[in-house]
């Protein structure tokens, strides 16, 4: 494997439909986040033979087969998303339980 980067403009839209416009890590909402994932943006900014270029874009030694090593399909963000949620819930049940308890002792 070494790294990628797309030979043209072409190129490079057809890899970012394929890898980072359906990737959990790079498909966000500006309004509420604006992390993104910072890979393409440094693959568009540095050359492929700078030391800091993403290693997560590889292809084969000839070329072929180009991929994304970060890739995450939005089904994984769907489940992160979600897992996040129940934990919250979770919390705020332990936070209202030990305040019911706490409550219960002071009022004694």
């Amino acid at each position: 494997m070494k790294p990628y980067r797309p030979s043209n403009g072409t190129e490079g839209s057809y890899f970012t439909s394929h890898w980072c416009d359906v990737c959990a890590k790079d498909n966000f909402d500006e309004d509420v986040d604006d992390s993104g994932c910072p890979i393409l943006l440094k693959t568009l900014m540095m050359e492929v033979d700078c030391k800091d270029y993403p290693e997560e874009w590889v292809c084969e030694d000839d070329g072929s087969k180009p991929k994304c090593t970060a890739f995450r399909h939005e089904e994984y963000r769907q489940q992160v998303e979600k897992a996040l949620e129940v934990k919250r819930l979770d919390e705020a049940e332990t936070e209202w339980e030990e305040l019911c308890h706490s409550n219960m002792k002071g009022g004694q």
